[in-house]
């Protein structure tokens, strides 16, 4: 769990956050190779496990009830460490989608199996806080414990159904997407003229960016999308894609530690799970240079269309053909049995 920040033994592992290196030889590279290439970024060449706001972070909290209410905060035990993560609640209150990073460490198995020895998932309300233990996990078969090859989602079976409403899956598999996107998570606060403040993990907060129509040049097509003050000078994607835009003003927000595992919503439907992000530097638009989801850095969120038919296998598994012949083997006993009784009765 490189990168981590250890916070009184919380440690806020949202996504890793990486700088782009030899950005303008890989853009060019791209641009000759694929008509697509000007929707692509590179891959970040290295990373950290990690919501900012334009104005007071105190204006972006989330106050239940709120469609907000089934984003769980995540405290998880792992060998490196307690982490704090985010999720969602799906399949009919029994699973919450979370980050593979969230729930997988380094020393066990190159991370590629679970290895949380604690889980809990709390959920806050008008009528209180609900928390739940996790029973069971998930990781997709593309997960080999690095983010840059995709697969960056776990599902975790909670101890019992949440009696709250969970989120339905955005499965419109493009891309290419664009338009305004809610995102949420329980991450550091702070600003975006400075950065995210170590230590601020827990408090629910949520706000807006926008979805350019740019993806990540990675297993999966992350969706990519960036952190605008209103200034073309710290407009990454405009400055590295030539898609101009300079963001959603006060609505506009970012992902900080701890907001890994945290929803993207597309009209109300989970469509991205936050993942990583990442700084091509001062050059390309971060407002300090620095990692630590200021203006100008850019996120990555895993597209959950492109991961819909695994996601639907664990939470909704199709009967063994062995079940099924069972049950149609006993349905004629049924039919008998009740045609009997008829008699009987008659």
């Amino acid at each position: 769990m490189e990168g981590d920040v250890q916070v009184s033994r919380i440690v806020s592992t949202s996504h890793r956050f990486r700088t782009l290196a030899g950005v303008p030889a890989v853009l060019s590279i791209l641009c000759a190779g694929s008509a697509r290439a000007d929707l692509l970024l590179p891959a970040p060449a290295g990373a950290a496990p990690l919501i900012t706001t334009p104005l007071d972070p105190a204006n972006y909290v989330v106050t239940p009830p709120s469609g907000f209410d089934s984003v769980a905060k995540l405290i998880i035990g792992l060998p490196g460490g307690t982490f704090g993560c985010s999720g969602s609640l799906i399949g009919g209150g029994n699973y919450v989608l979370t980050a593979a990073h969230c729930v997988t460490d380094s020393s066990v198995n190159g991370g590629t199996t679970p290895a949380a020895s604690s889980f809990s998932a709390t959920f806050f309300t008008g009528a209180g806080s609900l928390t739940y233990s996790g029973a069971e996990y998930f990781l997709p078969p593309g997960w080999n414990g690095d983010f840059e090859n995709g697969a960056d989602l776990a599902l975790v079976r909670l101890s019992a159904t949440v009696p709250l409403a969970s989120y339905d899956l955005f499965r419109a598999n493009n891309p290419s997407q664009t338009g305004t996107a809610d995102v949420a998570g329980y991450g550091f606060r702070g600003l975006g003229s400075t950065g995210s403040v170590s230590g601020t993990f827990g408090a629910l907060r949520a706000g807006g960016n926008t979805l350019d129509g740019i993806v990540w040049n990675m297993p999966g097509f992350p969706f990519a999308w960036d952190f605008d003050n209103g200034l073309a000078q710290n407009d990454a994607l405009g400055i590295l894609e030539g898609v101009n835009n300079t963001g959603l003003g006060a609505f506009e927000v970012m992902i900080a530690p701890g907001d890994s595992g945290g929803p993207l919503f597309i009209g109300g439907q989970l469509a991205g799970v936050h993942s990583f992000g990442a700084t091509a530097g001062a050059g390309w638009g971060d407002v300090d240079n620095l990692l630590n989801s200021s203006f100008g850095e850019i996120a990555g969120d895993t597209r959950v269309a492109e991961y819909a038919g695994w996601i639907d296998s664990v939470v909704t598994p199709v009967p063994e053909p062995g079940a099924l012949g069972l049950l149609g083997a006993g349905l004629p006993v049924v039919l008998g049995w009740l045609l009997r009784l008829r008699r009987k009765r008659a």
